[in-house]
């Protein structure tokens, strides 16, 4: 279990379609950074279909406060429907 994540929180998760990633280096820096921030509790971004999944503890962030973090990495993203 990840060290930020703890039992008996609510989890919520969320992906979003980024366009522009240039390479490999900025999608780890995206995880990096995203992972940083308090109350994600897992983020991973896949260059190849330029996916970024992020899970967050509900009780720390809402889906509006997970989409502005996602944005001010700097990317035009689409939120994707599950």
């Amino acid at each position: 279990m990840d060290d930020k994540a703890k039992i008996g929180t609510e989890t919520g998760r969320m992906r979003f379609k980024a366009h522009n990633l240039i390479c490999r280096g900025c999608a780890a820096d995206m995880e990096t950074v995203l992972a940083q921030k308090d109350g994600i509790t897992r983020a991973t971004v896949d260059y190849d279909t330029d996916i970024i999944d992020v899970s967050f503890n509900t009780e720390n962030l809402d889906k509006k406060d997970v989409y502005k973090a996602v944005r001010r990495m700097g990317f035009k993203i689409d939120i994707l429907k599950d």
